[in-house]
């Protein structure tokens, strides 16, 4: 079952969904349940059962009631669970994501970290109380009160790299480095810094994983679209791109049929629905 929560309205600026994933029949590694890189720094805490993951060949156990960050990668993620399951997440927009967190995100790219690491003490004490809460409802809203309680924390605001993320999300990833440098009036240099410290990921690296992220959605509801992929040079330069955030070509993936990312899809698709729909058919 996925049900999505409508953020705090102070919160929606910055959080780009809330949502919970479960199963009853666990998440088996031959269903092919793969997550791939979306651009957006994740906060996961599996409540019901322990996780597993599989991202860039490191196994990991993710036990239940543990409360973990994952920082923004080109690498997909093999999930699985042999157990009833369940799992919520936070997903921070692009341009929201740096005002909850008091370092650099490139320091959080392509790396698994516990709340506590991130955010110390706050971040121990938000895992101890969603341990104690039982029911979904009042664990998301223990998890909205702590990103509350985050945002008034950290005051930061960057406008160049707000804009500049902005352009990129508007365009579907369609817009040039340079070209944006130019129109916002800086170097090219001086854009690589800010989105080091404020996205995770390099202007260039971003604009890729955008222009990814926008075909792979409408793949995943419609795959049909593999065929026309908008943005790329040719044919051979999608499949490369495609197979880079994903670990398979187009043809590979569409065999595979990745129930999982579907729904995804489809809550992203139309973020303003709640809905409890069936996981697996």
């Amino acid at each position: 079952m996925f049900r999505a929560f409508t953020p705090h309205p102070r919160l929606q600026p910055y959080i780009a969904s809330i949502f919970a994933l479960e199963t009853r029949t666990g998440l088996l590694k031959n269903n092919f349940n793969m997550i791939a890189p979306n651009g957006k720094i994740k906060l996961v805490i599996p409540y019901k059962n322990n996780m597993r993951s599989t991202i860039g060949g490191f196994n990991r156990e993710h036990r239940e009631a543990s409360c973990f960050v994952i920082g923004l990668t080109a690498q997909p993620a093999l999930i699985d669970s042999d157990r009833e399951y369940g799992n919520l997440c936070v997903e921070f927009k692009p341009q929201g994501a740096y005002r909850f967190f008091d370092t650099a995100l490139s320091g959080l790219t392509d790396g698994i970290f516990d709340a506590q690491s991130v955010f110390h003490l706050p971040g121990r004490e938000l895992q101890e109380r969603l341990s104690e809460l039982q029911d979904l409802d009042s664990k998301v809203r223990c998890l909205q009160l702590f990103l509350l309680q985050r945002l008034g924390t950290v005051i930061k605001s960057d406008p160049i790299t707000d804009y500049a993320v902005n352009r990129i999300v508007a365009s579907g990833g369609l817009i040039r480095v340079s070209g944006l440098s130019e129109e916002i009036g800086c170097s090219r240099r001086y854009l690589t810094g800010k989105f080091a410290d404020y996205v995770g990921l390099s202007p260039k690296e971003y604009v890729c994983l955008v222009r990814f992220d926008r075909i792979y959605k409408s793949l995943n509801l419609n795959p049909a679209a593999a065929r026309y992929p908008d943005g790329y040079h040719d044919q051979s330069h999608f499949i490369r791109e495609f197979k880079r955030f994903t670990g398979f070509t187009p043809g590979e993936y569409i065999r595979r049929s990745n129930r999982l990312e579907t729904i995804f899809s489809m809550n992203r698709q139309f973020p303003f629905i709640q809905y409890d729909t069936p996981l697996l058919c």
